[in-house]
């Protein structure tokens, strides 16, 4: 009796332990709009700690800001040593990932984005679905987030920076202009 009782429970078990696991994978992903992520970002890189890789054991300092045009078109300027300004293209791809044309990645200090944009360098980042994805100066990768302790419920973060195993993730917020 207590051995079918036993078994019993571990079969009521197994399927909860697959559900928990698989838990994951069951949430439905937020599908972001370009009315949601249209507007001007900003990231302040004194915040993170993110290292120069230009100029080693220094952190990377200045605020980039990226403007969102609704029709597809963005402005990016990183203002650190001097103010860069790019332009181009961005698409929403799977509701939560922004692709911007043309844009340097300063996350890994201003040199590094001259020698990406120059396609001098290439790093490795983790994406927004947690797979490795080659980055090579080509465009700016962005996750859309929600956090509904930022102004209009929404953040864009850059791709993991760093250490690997204890990665710095800059965050822009919506800049909102009175």
């Amino acid at each position: 009796m207590k051995r079918a009782v036993l078994m019993i429970g571990m079969l009521a078990c197994l399927p909860m332990l697959v559900l928990a696991s698989c838990n994951r994978l069951l949430e439905r992903q937020r599908i972001f709009t370009v009315e949601e992520i249209a507007g001007t970002w900003q990231a302040d890189y004194s915040r993170y700690g993110v290292p120069d890789m230009s100029q080693l054991g220094k952190p990377m300092r200045g605020v980039e800001t990226v403007i969102l045009e609704p029709n597809g078109t963005f402005r990016q300027s990183f203002s650190g040593n001097g103010n860069e300004l790019t332009h181009g293209a961005w698409t929403l791809e799977d509701g939560d990932t922004l692709h911007l044309r043309g844009a340097k990645i300063y996350i890994y200090g201003l040199e590094f984005a001259e020698a990406l944009a120059r396609g001098e360098a290439r790093a490795i980042a983790i994406d927004c679905h947690g797979k490795n994805a080659e980055i090579n100066g080509s465009e700016l990768i962005l996750c859309v987030k929600p956090d509904r302790n930022a102004p209009g419920g929404v953040v864009l973060q850059h791709l993991e920076a760093g250490d690997p195993d204890a990665p710095r993730i800059v965050t822009f917020y919506r800049r909102i202009t009175p």
